[in-house]
């Protein structure tokens, strides 16, 4: 599985850092289930022309999986901004 550059990593993570913390956590509950179910979500949003963009953006993390892992992993560190995610280790 290819992976993203780091500068694209980092404007990714800056991205979402700077997304409205509802919108963050919208964005993590579509993505982290099975890919059927976020298709389902995906479309829903996609009708509505308030969040159309958003859908676009979930459209394009479909796209390959290094894109929508790299989504997820910036969407899961967003919660934990100053240390990073937790670890259970």
């Amino acid at each position: 599985m290819a992976i993203l550059p780091p500068d694209e990593l980092d404007r990714l993570h800056d991205a979402v850092l700077a997304l409205d913390p509802t919108v963050r956590r919208e964005m993590l509950r579509i993505l982290e289930p099975p890919a059927v179910e976020r298709a389902r979500w995906i479309g829903r949003l996609y009708e509505d022309e308030g969040t159309r963009t958003t859908a676009e953006l979930l459209i394009d993390a479909e796209e390959g999986p290094p894109i929508h892992t790299a989504l997820l992993d910036a969407l899961q560190f967003a919660r934990y901004p100053d240390e990073g995610p937790p670890s259970f280790f």
